[in-house]
Parts: C-alpha cells; structure tokens; sequence
C-alpha cells in the first residue's frame, strides 16, 4: 500500500513539475503574454462593437425594404382601383354589339 502511495505522490509531483515547466516555457519565450493578451482583447472588442453597428444597419435596412415593399403594393392597389372603372367601361364597350 505504502509503494502505491508513493507512486501516487510521484506522478502527482512529476505532472505538477510538467505543467509548470511548460507554463514557464510559454511565458519566457513570448508565447504567452500579458501584452498581447490585453491586445487581443482590445480587438476582439473593437470587433464585437462593429458587428453590434452592422447588425444595428442590417435592422434599419430590413424595416426600409418592409416599408418600401407596402408602399409598393399599397401604390399597386390605388393604381388597380383607378384603372378599375376604365376597365369596366372597356368591358361594357366590348360587350355592345356593333
């Protein structure tokens, strides 16, 4: 019991000594940095604050084609109910007999 408990230490220790030396690595040969940590921060904000301005414009620019789209068929409907009394005269015109 008392040689698996030792081995036990050992691994935990030699894992421990692992990840430290491999840490320490990254940190002195600039692998990983606090500078550039605080960089990518900055530019992973600048990115998110442009993403929320697009999706602020994508919002604007779907309500103006909605708009634009009702127009349209409202614009369509008064252009159908002008021509409807032309068209009904037209109707009668073709039904008289000549």
């Amino acid at each position: 019991m008392r040689s698996r408990e030792k081995l036990t230490y050992f691994l935990v220790f030699v894992l421990l000594a692992l990840t430290s030396i491999i840490i320490l690595s990254d940190i002195l040969y600039n692998d990983y940095s606090f500078e550039k940590n605080q960089e990518l921060k900055g530019i992973l904000n600048e990115k998110e604050s442009e993403l929320i301005l697009l999706n602020e414009e994508n919002l604007a620019l779907k309500e103006k084609i909605l708009m634009q789209r009702e127009g349209f068929e409202s614009g369509e409907k008064e252009i159908f109910q002008k021509n409807e009394p032309e068209q009904k005269e037209d109707l009668k015109n073709n039904d008289d007999p000549k």
